[in-house]
């Protein structure tokens, strides 16, 4: 038998951590902005305005996620997000250019 105390101290110490990665990943762009922008050749402003592109497909997503979550089931939608996101990361960090920063980040 499952010792229930274990597997929540688990499972809540597992979801804790995730929370920790995606807010620091979400919120470690704002002071990058200017080593960004000197990477890219850019401005600092349309750096901050690529960066903004990621909050665009986070508004159109989070309204239609419940219902698909609930025609397919979490799981599937759950891992498919994950590898969404895995993908996306490496696609952006692959880019040397700033266009194809903005098509990444909308994914």
């Amino acid at each position: 038998m499952v010792n229930r105390r274990a597997s929540s101290t688990w499972l809540l110490s597992l979801l804790s951590a995730a929370v920790f990665f995606v807010r620091t990943a979400a919120l470690m762009l704002g002071p990058l902005l200017v080593e960004l922008a000197a990477v890219f050749h850019t401005s600092v402003a349309v750096t901050g305005q690529l960066a903004a592109v990621i909050n665009v497909s986070w508004g159109i997503t989070a309204p239609l996620i419940g219902p698909v979550s609930d025609t397919h089931g979490r799981r599937l939608v759950g891992l498919t997000g994950f590898m969404l996101r895995l993908l996306t990361g490496v696609g952006a960090a692959s880019g040397h250019t700033t266009p194809p920063l903005p098509i990444w980040s909308s994914v």
